[in-house]
């Protein structure tokens, strides 16, 4: 019987949890709230993104590249920075159908960044019951960040990285809490 091959399923994203007011944890990191897309990246001979309702979408971006050492799926967020912050309404503009040169257009004028806050998997080893400490390690050795600073030219195409993170002190930073346990469908 052959083996489990997680590149071939759907992965329900982990959604973030609101919470009428912060709260301090150590049980819980907080990270920023991007404003994007949720996607799962599989990583392996191609790359897809997956959004939350369990759509393919990465014939939207073409000019996102994740790259990373080893095949890898990872969880985190597409994003569009403008004035060097996510905007979500440069997003909107991203996601809306068009034809190839609409498409071309926004992808010199607004380029993608993938925000990877999680890794599920790499190769085939499941690593979601690793702690969420071990596998944002696991993350920085796994991920080829790209540092380019979000105010360099809008036609540079943007690799990936990783949001900072404040471990246990939600009442400050105003963050919400997020539960990483995602699933196959």
């Amino acid at each position: 019987m052959p083996s489990f091959d997680p590149y071939a399923h759907l992965i329900k994203p982990m959604l973030a949890e609101s919470r009428e007011t912060p709260f301090d944890s150590s049980d819980h990191i907080y990270e920023l709230k991007w404003d994007g897309t949720r996607a799962i990246c599989f990583r392996r001979d191609q790359q897809r993104f997956q959004n939350r309702r369990m759509t393919f979408i990465e014939q939207r971006y073409p000019d996102l590249k994740v790259r990373t050492k080893k095949p890898a799926i990872l969880d985190g967020e597409i994003v569009v920075m403008w004035d060097d912050r996510p905007s979500f309404e440069k997003l909107q503009e991203r996601e809306r159908p068009g034809g190839k040169i609409h498409q071309d257009y926004l992808v010199k004028t607004l380029p993608a960044t993938y925000v990877a806050f999680d890794v599920l998997y790499i190769g085939t080893e499941n690593v979601m019951g690793q702690t969420q400490m071990e596998r944002k390690a696991l993350l920085r050795e796994v991920l080829e960040e790209d540092r380019s600073s979000h105010a360099a030219s809008r036609e540079s195409s943007r690799n990936a990285r990783t949001p900072a993170m404040s471990p246990g002190n939600g009442a400050r930073t105003g963050s919400r809490s997020r539960r990483r346990r995602p699933s196959i469908a």
